[in-house]
This record gives structure tokens, sequence and C-alpha cells, in this order.
């Protein structure tokens, strides 16, 4: 249509009535359809340095900022949260056990005052038995009536000795009462002391575990935060590594139409001089310091030629992979439904 629109007489079907006419007709034809080939080789050809520009800039560019921005952030905001729980959660827990010391030494406390203030005292102050010496009145008698006193005194004197006797025996039993009614009360004041010192362990035992297990717990969460943050670095470098791929590919076909042709002394994407100076997969730092499938960590081996591409193709070949596509409009012929990935 568009050769038609240029050249309307050429396309009207009249028929030249001389020879002259048939020859004049076929070189203005020949030249409009020359003319219009290079004109479409032009177009084709500017494209493809268009297109080729394009790919160029945007191969290598590696994980967007945007997206290892947003990694960055996710994984400071978790470990800030995480932080503070834990501070949370220890300063409560601390809390708690300032609260229940100080009860367990207040009730301890008013336990061994009150002991303390009502001490068993009733051996201790019982009434102690003080024996009275006998005098017999019989021989104050005989005295006073100038008998000898004496047997009769050996009885009052034997019966005194009993008395007294008697007296100190039960002196001395109140004496073994009160003295275990002492023990008695300090062993129920060490009691109270050994309480309270039981308690107190145990709180700082309950107080260790729940320390240890707030620990652990901020671990295993500060772990489950790395590994995801790891995966989503991994994740992203696929992606990056994919979009490289299929960049490769599009400037593979680009080349293969021959409208465009790799810079002189430059070699294609994904490809390094050796010391020969002959084209060979570029070896590329591994930014996320990653392993895939035995590849060392630190390196990985250019998508183009590596296990790493195996990795990806299988990942688009069960649909796992999800990266966006954006499609090269305007390409010569068979690069029209070209796509590349970002």
């Amino acid at each position: 249509m568009a050769f038609c629109d240029d050249y309307p007489d050429l396309c009207s079907g009249a028929t030249p009535e001389s020879a002259a006419d048939r020859l004049k007709f076929d070189k203005d034809k020949y030249a409009a359809e020359a003319k219009a080939a290079a004109d479409t080789l032009a177009r084709q050809q500017a494209g493809a340095v268009a297109q080729e520009d394009y790919l160029r800039k945007q191969f290598g560019l590696g994980v967007p900022k945007a997206v290892s921005g947003e990694i960055d952030l996710q994984e400071s905001t978790g470990k800030s949260y995480i932080g503070q729980q834990y501070t949370n959660l220890l300063g409560e827990l601390t809390k708690r056990k300032t609260a229940g010391e100080g009860a367990t030494k207040t009730g301890y406390s008013n336990l061994i005052d009150y002991l303390t203030r009502n001490q068993p005292t009733a051996f201790a102050q019982a009434q102690r038995a003080q024996p009275q010496v006998a005098q017999s009145g019989l021989t104050q008698y005989m005295a006073g009536q100038g008998v000898s006193p004496g047997v009769v005194q050996e009885a009052t004197n034997i019966g005194n000795v009993q008395a007294a006797g008697g007296a100190a025996n039960f002196n001395s039993l109140l004496n073994v009462l009160a003295g275990r009614e002492q023990a008695g009360q300090q062993s129920r004041q060490s009691e109270a002391e050994m309480g309270k010192t039981s308690a107190l362990a145990n709180l700082e035992a309950i107080y260790g575990q729940g320390t240890a297990s707030l620990e652990s717990s901020q671990l295993a969460a500060l772990q489950e935060l790395a590994t995801t943050i790891s995966n989503a670095k991994l994740q992203s470098q696929r992606e990056a590594s994919a979009r490289d791929q299929a960049i490769q590919s599009a400037l593979a076909a680009l080349y293969g139409t021959g409208y465009v042709k790799p810079p002189p002394g430059v070699c294609p994407p994904g490809q390094e001089k050796d010391a020969n100076g002959n084209c060979v997969p570029k070896v590329t730092a591994n930014p996320a310091n990653v392993t895939l499938d035995g590849i060392s960590a630190g390196t990985i081996p250019n998508p183009g030629v590596s296990a790493l591409l195996e990795l990806i193709a299988r990942a688009q070949a069960s649909g796992s992979y999800s990266g966006g596509y954006a499609p090269i409009v305007g390409g010569p012929m068979s690069m029209g439904n070209a796509q590349v990935a970002f």
C-alpha cells in the first residue's frame, strides 16, 4: 500500500501506448521499487541500531536499586522490630522479677519480725522453786528443858536437804524446757530465713530461664529474617540474570538479521576478551555471595553458558519465574514479537 500511495500512476493499471512509453514505465517502476526497498532497508537498519543501543544499555544493570533498596529496608526494619520486641519482653520479665522479689522479701521479713516479737517464754519466765529451811519446834522445846535436841535435829536436817534437792531438780527441769523453747524459736527463725533464700533463688532461676528463652527466640527470629533476606536477594539476582539472558538472545537475533553488526573489537554481551584477545564467557562477581547447585560462592559463570541459565530455564519452563516483560516495538521483521525480561 505504501508503494502505491507514493506512485499512484504506476499502480493505476494504465497500459503504455508505445515501446518507448513501456520502457520508461518499466524504468520508473524499477526505480520506484528500488527506492522503496532502500527506504525499507534504511528504516530496518535504523530500527536495528536503535534496538541494539537500547539493549546494550539495559544489559548488565543488575538488580534494580528500587528492589535492592526495598530488600535492605525490609532487613533493617525486621532487625529493629525483633530487637524492640526482645527489649520490651525482657523489660516486662525484669519488672515482674523485681515485683516478685519485693513481695517475697516483705512477706518473710514480716514473718521473721513476728517471730522475734513473740518469743516463747513460758518456761523461761516460770517461777523457780525456793526451798524453805525447816525449824523443828520440838528441838527448841527440848533445848529449853536442858535436853540435847541432836536426835530430832538430825531428822530436821535430812528433811531440809531433801527439800533443797527437790527444788533444784524442779528448777533444772524448767531450765531444760526453757532451753528447748529457745532452740525451737531459733529453728523457726532459721527456717524463715532459709525459706526466704530459697524463694529468691527460685525467682532468679525462673528469670534466668525466661531470659534464655527470649534470647533463643530472638536468635531464631533473626535467623529466619536472614534466610528470607538471602532468598529475596537470590531471587532478585536470578531475575536480573534472566533479564540479561533475554537481552543476549535478543541481541543475537538482531545480529543474525544482518541489519546491524557488533561494534568492532567489542565482545558480545556476557563475554570478555581473554589473554589471547578472544571473546570468552565472562565470570562476574556474585554480590549476594550465594551458592547455586554447587557453584562456588563469590562467582557465578556468565548466564549464557552457565549452570545458572539451566536453573533459570527450568524455572521458566515450570512457570515459577514471574519477571515482567516489555515488547520491543518497531524492529525488523522477525524482531516484531521479541520480548525482553525486566
